[in-house]
């Protein structure tokens, strides 16, 4: 007894065919089909067909597990051949696809790469995907920056069109045959945040009263709640590898530290980058001086 396709695990809804060889002339032959022991019927309500020496399961489904045997008997006179060994037959149930964001985060932002994979247990090889967002079927598209390789479906410059639930499925090579669809990862495409520097007590190019003489400039990235890093810049040089604050101190009895000054945002987990913001001068701020309670003000 042979599996003509070779395998003896199969889905739901595959079609299984066996064949039971005798050396000799076929043709002299009929043969018997046995499940655990028991003789099988020809029955189209068990999904199943009979053609010579081949007994075909049409759409396989988990009644049809278990060991399987054959054996001819002669269409001249009654002698049987010895029975064959058993094929063990295994339907297993239909896996369910896991879809999964490799970079770990479903809130990104415009430009960046995007890597869904879809996973499902057992040989992956034999398995082909389809990719859905909002439940439409993905085509694999150059014009929507998008491409797949085996398992995984790269977005290759997100945009705000990226954003929606992903599901995928896989589907045999060999028959079709469809896995479950998986859970669905919804992915948030967001605009760059825009990068604004303010002074740190609100006050901007009016009078200001300061009497440390320094000032101290804020970052602040508007539409988001991430976790950001620092990189700040005077006259279009970053000043220093090691700050990432959000906030930038500069003398004011130190004309060195005139300029203009910008600052950018840097996620701390991966490399994304805010807008950069306008110039702030310092130059445009002009300084005052408290001298007493009741004094004039020079």
């Amino acid at each position: 007894l042979t599996v003509q396709s070779g395998w003896t695990e199969v889905f739901p809804n595959e079609t299984v065919t066996l064949r039971c060889v005798i050396q000799g002339s076929s043709t002299e032959w009929i043969y018997e089909w046995y499940r655990d022991g028991q003789e099988l019927p020809v029955d189209e309500a068990d999904s199943s067909s009979v053609n010579g020496d081949t007994y075909t399961i049409l759409s396989a489904d988990q009644s049809h597990n278990g060991p399987y045997t054959c054996r001819g008997k002669l269409t001249r006179r009654a002698v049987q051949s010895i029975t064959s060994s058993p094929v063990n037959l295994n339907v297993l149930p239909l896996p369910k696809a896991q879809l999964t964001v490799q970079s770990g985060w479903t809130e990104v932002f415009t430009n960046e790469t995007v890597t869904l994979r879809c996973i499902i247990q057992g040989n992956s090889t034999e398995w082909i995907y389809e990719w859905y967002r909002d439940g439409q079927e993905l085509p694999v598209d150059e014009a929507d920056s998008s491409s797949v390789n085996g398992d995984t479906y790269t977005i290759l410059s997100a945009d705000q069109s990226h954003t929606g639930l992903y599901t995928c499925r896989g589907k045999l090579q060999r028959a079709a045959v469809y896995s479950l669809i998986s859970s669905a990862a919804t992915l948030n495409v967001q605009a760059q945040p825009q990068a604004v520097v303010t002074l740190d007590n609100g006050w901007m190019e009016i009078f200001l009263i300061i009497t440390e003489g320094s000032l101290t400039m804020r970052c602040e990235l508007q539409g988001t709640s991430a976790n950001w890093n620092y990189i700040w810049y005077r006259d279009g040089a970053q000043i220093s590898l090691n700050h990432t604050r959000e906030r930038h101190t500069v003398g004011f009895w130190n004309g060195s530290y005139d300029g203009e000054y910008k600052c950018q945002g840097n996620r701390t987990d991966r490399a994304c980058y805010s807008l950069i913001s306008a110039g702030f001068k310092t130059t445009n701020i002009r300084l005052c001086f408290i001298v007493g309670v009741s004094g004039s003000v020079i």
